[in-house]
């Protein structure tokens, strides 16, 4: 089986598919609880071209817990027989 080719994500397009916001990323990234981005230009400004790689993001989203809400409780359902009866006047 082939193996598919690993490709460069925009910060915009990883901010949408992971679901969080650029500066959060960014801090995330800081803090090493996110994959590094990679520099695709020649280094020189501070406006170079930087890109993540999508295999590390996947794995990223992988590696995150889940999460269980147990404050949501689903509803108690009433049934049709629990409701009393009333008789209106005619």
């Amino acid at each position: 089986m082939k193996k598919q080719q690993d490709r460069f994500l925009s910060t915009k397009e990883v901010c949408e598919m992971v679901g969080l916001s650029r500066s959060t990323v960014h801090r995330r990234e800081k803090s090493g609880d996110f994959p590094g981005r990679r520099n695709l230009g020649n280094g020189k400004g501070w406006r170079g071209r930087v890109a993540y790689l999508e295999s590390e993001i996947i794995d990223w989203m992988h590696s995150r817990e889940t999460v269980s809400t147990p404050f949501f409780k689903k509803p108690d359902l009433v049934k049709y027989e629990d409701y009393v009866e009333c008789d209106y006047p005619e």
